[in-house]
């Protein structure tokens, strides 16, 4: 199991390292002049806020990670993964 938490939590780490490229795309979009849809831009924050979404479920994972009952750690790593998809 602490493999597959491992692999999950590096899969979980290779969005972070185009966020900074899509951060500089999101803030010129949103600030761009005409509407974007409701859609458009719930899909900018979301990808915006990305970083803030992996390191509470990294700490979580961590916060759980002694508890005999290991799913609240699996369900920590896989979190990040399910907000991207």
């Amino acid at each position: 199991m602490g493999t597959l938490i491992l692999v999950l939590r590096v899969l979980s780490v290779v969005p972070l390292i185009a966020w900074p490229f899509l951060l500089l795309a999101n803030v010129m979009s949103l600030a761009a002049p005409g509407g974007n849809s409701v859609v458009a831009k719930l899909f900018l924050w979301g990808t915006t806020l990305y970083p803030l979404v992996f390191f509470a479920a990294l700490l979580g994972g961590y916060a759980l990670r002694g508890a005999k009952n290991s799913g609240g750690e699996l369900v920590a790593a896989l979190f990040p993964l399910g907000y991207c998809a």
